[in-house]
């Protein structure tokens, strides 16, 4: 079917602002990422979390200025917005990275086959290993898959196919009780209990 007048006018109108043809290259902002980065480290004289400080900011400036040139304001809003999102998560998981760089440069150099194989039972000072760790995670978790598996199945079963009444609503309950509670939560009850009914052994 031919295209009228209208459809043609509209099939050859200019690019609007919000479909700007034009845009940055790829490689344009890792270029100003690296060059944001190389001037924050000379203002700092090498610090690496000064650097990381003025980097942030010089970065955000330069992308938002080279994109309002070349693009439109509402794509560089959008680059400055991600630029923004980008920091934050990098500055939420510095933490983390630093924490496993810790345990990794501290931990890695004394693996061997004596620290999974031995015991810390009797050990004062150095020597031990966790052996004695890993067999109690194993028993406590195998235990408790043991226990909570099977009720919980039945559990599942009985309110899909039988669950009707207050039996019914009252398991609802405790299973949305139980799932919104965290683990520690119900952990530190469990355990307050067995201190109240059994009382607390000391060694």
């Amino acid at each position: 079917m031919a295209l009228t007048d209208t459809h043609r006018g509209v099939a050859n109108q200019p690019a609007t602002a919000l479909t700007h043809a034009r845009s940055l290259p790829r490689w344009a902002p890792w270029t100003v990422l690296a060059g944001s980065v190389a001037a924050g480290f000379l203002l700092a004289g090498g610090h690496p979390v000064s650097t990381g400080l003025l980097a942030g900011p010089l970065y955000l400036a330069g992308i938002y200025l080279l994109s309002r040139v070349t693009e439109n304001r509402r794509k560089a809003t959008d680059r400055v917005m991600t630029g923004l999102v980008t920091g934050a998560f990098v500055l939420a998981t510095a933490p983390l990275a630093s924490l496993v760089w810790t345990v990794l440069d501290g931990g890695l150099p004394v693996l061997s086959g004596e620290f999974f194989s031995s015991s810390m039972r009797n050990i004062i000072g150095e020597g031990g290993g966790i052996y004695h760790a890993m067999w109690g995670t194993l028993i406590v978790t195998g235990l408790a898959t043991a226990i909570s598996v099977p009720i919980g199945v039945l559990a599942g079963v009985y309110l899909v196919e039988y669950g009707t009444g207050r039996l019914a609503r009252l398991v609802t309950l405790l299973v949305d009780v139980m799932t919104g509670i965290p683990s520690i939560v119900a952990g530190l009850f469990a355990y307050a209990l067995f201190v109240i009914f059994f009382g607390a052994r000391r060694r």
